[in-house]
């Protein structure tokens, strides 16, 4: 979303230049530069984040799946167990 303010921007700043004076274009490109620099920090941030969260969540899956595993070694085969067929409608 702020990617696009950022493009937006940098669009203005270029399409109006001409009726800025040198000082006003360096002092707008620096301060869209700036922002385009904390917003890629941020991202960063928060792709590192969401993968961490990942590998936590697959390691506490894997964990869960060990337990079961050796948990379940006593417990009958589910495919072996019959079931009750169920009563036809009369």
């Amino acid at each position: 979303m702020y990617g696009n303010f950022l493009r937006k921007a940098s669009e203005m700043l270029s399409e109006h230049k001409d009726k800025m004076t040198a000082k006003h274009k360096q002092e707008c490109f620096n301060e869209i530069q700036n922002v385009r620099k904390n917003h890629d920090a941020w991202w960063k941030a928060l792709k590192i984040e969401r993968q961490q969260k990942k590998e936590a969540f697959i390691s506490r899956v894997r964990d869960n799946l060990e337990k079961f595993g050796k948990a379940s070694k006593g417990c009958p085969d589910s495919r072996k167990i019959k079931r009750p067929k169920a009563k036809a409608a009369e």
